[in-house]
């Protein structure tokens, strides 16, 4: 659980992914029907469920229903599904017109999308291994697949796609900040900070890229590297900010004692500070003390002198984080 919301927290690039669909299913089942069928009644069915009143949707209905092969007016339907929430219809339809073009490079990614906003991020990978394996010069799909397999808890096969992207595409900075953050996932904190250094190299007004070189520096085990972690901090502004920030490493690291003495820093210069009160709350559910600091805990010296404005949530929501990461090429 504590590495699942560290990770929540980091400033990346991940993609913005949807959420699971909640469908209520019939008591019984109903009797078999052959195939072709069966996916139609279940579109005629979950057509009326999602609302077949409204005009936007009965006219990409009639669209499809007047050309079944036009792939481009079932991805409109299917994005219509999936605004909706329906991921499984608008699946369906996806795959339909996959059946129709299956050397489409934007029916593939959206398959894996909906895949994963099943909570399918394993067969989202696997889904664009099977295209990548035909078109292996797509370096859009190699970073989706990097990302999903990341998602899916599969670091290996994700760094080796975040290789291939960026083989394909290595001036692109995001695909190095989508490698570091993998390395970032597999303890390997001195590579991930030479990947986020050249995405920053690419791109040096890169807040995301030099919060996340911060992260790599104050994990690895040296006080010289926490210290250089502060700098790269400092250069996006606001005292309270580094301090949280530190202790949402150390947190991660398990040291909650000197976690608690960074959140005192942060909170005795902002009070009301919220990203360190929740960083309080998760260390005293991990520790087991109170969610109190000392109010008094900060040194005199240069921190008072940090000014800025910039605010990094390390602990925060699914969908807070997701915001944050897409892959290169995509923009």
């Amino acid at each position: 659980m504590l590495a699942s919301r560290f990770r929540l927290g980091i400033l990346i690039a991940l993609a913005a992914l949807g959420g699971c669909a909640q469908r209520s299913h019939r008591a019984s089942l109903p009797p078999a029907l052959p195939p072709v069928k069966a996916a139609m009644e279940r579109q005629v069915a979950n057509a009326v469920d999602a609302g077949d009143g409204e005009l936007l949707l009965a006219s990409l209905r009639q669209a499809v229903a007047i050309h079944p092969r036009d792939t481009a007016a079932r991805l409109k339907l299917a994005g219509w599904y999936e605004q909706a929430g329906f991921f499984d219809l608008a699946l369906d339809h996806v795959r339909m017109a996959r059946l129709i073009d299956p050397s489409s490079q934007n029916l593939a990614l959206a398959e894996s999308r909906l895949l994963d906003a099943l909570s399918l991020p394993g067969e989202a990978a696997a889904n664009l291994a099977g295209f990548l394996a035909v078109h292996p010069g797509d370096a859009t799909g190699h970073s989706w697949m990097g990302i999903y397999a990341d998602r899916d808890g599969d670091y290996p096969l994700a760094e080796k796609a975040h290789r291939a992207a960026l083989a394909l595409a290595p001036d692109d900075d995001r695909l190095h900040n989508n490698l570091g953050y993998n390395l970032l996932l597999q303890k390997k904190y001195v590579e991930a900070e030479g990947a986020f250094r050249q995405a920053l190299l690419l791109a040096p007004n890169s807040n995301v890229a030099r919060n996340n070189l911060a992260i790599a520096l104050a994990s690895q085990p040296s006080d010289q590297g926490r210290k250089r972690a502060v700098e790269q901090w400092e250069r996006l502004g606001g005292a309270a900010a580094v301090h949280n920030n530190m202790a949402a490493v150390l947190i991660e690291r398990g040291r909650w004692a000197e976690a608690r003495e960074e959140i005192g820093r942060a909170l005795a210069m902002e009070p009301g500070y919220q990203p360190a009160l929740m960083n309080l709350r998760l260390v005293s559910q991990l520790d087991g003390l109170p969610a109190t600091y000392q109010a008094g805990a900060v040194a005199p010296g240069f921190w008072q002198r940090v000014a800025g404005t910039f605010k990094t949530i390390f602990v925060g929501t699914r969908e807070q984080a997701a915001a944050d990461r897409t892959p290169g090429l995509n923009r």
